[in-house]
This record gives structure tokens, sequence and C-alpha cells, in this order.
């Protein structure tokens, strides 16, 4: 693993180990995954930042292997929304290496639990 893909990998695990912890966001982030359906245990954030008042933005490949950016409302779970994220997203080379380390994570994630 080259220098990049370490650093990547480690900035990556950190916020996931925050994240399978429930220490990464308040309590009602969770809930309202739950609510959409989400395993979170399963799941690999790569991208997480605020976006408006109660609502904040969430990258993640999904349980289902599937890239996705959720748009996560904390005070009206019904009014999240959920987008497909096109891998083309991961087309220069550090998102190519981003790409890698997130299967990586999902896979060591999987048969860990």
């Amino acid at each position: 693993m080259s220098l990049t893909e370490d650093r990547e990998s480690s900035t990556l695990r950190s916020l996931n180990d925050k994240f399978w912890s429930r220490t990464l966001q308040p309590e009602a982030s969770y809930r309202s995954l739950d609510h959409l359906g989400y395993d979170i245990d399963h799941c690999v954030v790569f991208e997480l930042y605020p976006d408006s008042g109660s609502a904040f933005v969430l990258r993640m490949m999904n349980h289902e292997r599937q890239l996705q950016e959720l748009d996560i409302d904390l005070d009206d779970p019904s009014a999240s929304i959920v987008e497909g994220i096109d891998s083309s997203h991961f087309r220069k080379r550090q998102g190519s290496i981003k790409l890698s380390v997130i299967k990586m994570l999902f896979e060591e994630r999987q048969s860990a639990t």
C-alpha cells in the first residue's frame, strides 16, 4: 500500500470507527438512518458534512455495496433525500484510491461482523 493509500485508509478507518460506535453524530442521526432502513454496522462512510440547520450530508457505501449520498434531516427523517453516486465521482487518481480503500474497509467490516 502506498503512503497515500495508508493515509486515506487511516482517515477513513478513524471516521468509520466513530460511525460504527455511534459517536460520530448525535443519536438522532442514527435513528434517521435506522428509519431509512440502513444497517449501520455494514455501511462505510467516506464523507460527512453539515448541510443546513438540522440537516447533514452523508456519503457512504451502503450494506448492499451501493454508493449513496444522503441528505438527512434530523428533525424529520421522512424529509431525507437519498441519491445514488455514479462511480465517475471517483475518476481521478485520488478518487480511485479512496474508492479502493472504501471497498477494502467494506470487505473487512463484512467479515468482522
